[in-house]
């Protein structure tokens, strides 16, 4: 059995909060953490131009020179979820259904007919209940521009996510650590690190939904898979991204 042993190190000054700091604009938000937490590119502080489509109550949304592609649950009446993030992989890259997180995708077969993004597949999810002005109401292709957000952290949301991995049993194992992000108001994800002598060998991918964080991970990131996010060692050397550590014992 292994008994993780979870330390934090909070700082009162960057987790200044308010009683609503689990909440913050949706398609924003899920940009601006795409851009901390699975891309390397240059465009990522930079106006995002965005084109996708809605339909029914799935939605789907790729924004550049970020090179990112979203989906989730729309009601129709202005709320969505973020329930999908991968990067674009190839420069007509829309029409495509990931099998699962970000590294699974794979290129489409000449031979088949294509499955639009929209309609997304993974687990039941919470009712969409974030602002979601840009997607409008009803079917529609939908094209608008998006400006870095700037967010606060979110003390609740770094907490509930750390409580969360170590209910799950996601103690790493021996020699290695779980590292617990910094989550930011309207982050739709947070990713988990298990690092084994200074390497990442797993992320841990959870959602959050309407200020809710997912019980599980509905998506593990695997080095022997090679399907780890982009950046991945580069994002562990930085402090700024980590709430604390859980140890092997």
């Amino acid at each position: 059995m292994r008994i993780a042993i979870i330390t934090f190190a909070l700082s009162a000054v960057l987790y200044a909060q308010t009683p609503a700091d689990t909440r913050a604009a949706t398609i924003p938000s899920a940009l601006a953490w795409f851009s901390v937490w699975q891309s390397t590119e240059s465009g990522r502080a930079k106006t995002q131009e965005c084109k996708g489509q809605v339909k029914g109550t799935r939605y789907s949304v790729r924004c550049d020179p970020l090179g990112v592609i979203f989906g989730g649950d729309t009601d129709g009446t202005g709320h969505c979820s973020v329930l999908s993030m991968r990067p674009v992989v190839a420069p007509d890259d829309l029409a495509y259904v990931p099998t699962g997180g970000i590294g699974a995708y794979h290129p489409p077969d000449p031979t088949v007919t294509p499955v639009p993004l929209v309609l997304l597949v993974g687990p039941p999810s919470p009712p969409p209940i974030g602002d979601c002005p840009e997607l409008g109401k009803g079917d529609a292709m939908v094209h608008f521009k998006m400006p870095p957000a700037i967010r606060g952290f979110s003390t609740e949301l770094t907490a509930t996510v750390a409580r969360v991995a170590a209910a799950t049993g996601l103690g790493p194992a021996s020699g290695c650590i779980l590292r617990y992000p910094k989550v930011r108001a309207g982050d739709p994800l947070a990713d988990v690190y298990e690092v084994c002598a200074g390497v990442v060998k797993y992320v841990y991918e959870f959602r959050i939904t309407g200020g809710k964080v997912a019980d599980y991970p509905f998506w593990t990131y695997m080095i022997e898979k090679k399907d780890l996010p982009a950046g991945s060692e580069k994002r562990l050397a930085n402090p700024e991204l980590w709430s604390g550590t859980s140890n092997s014992q």
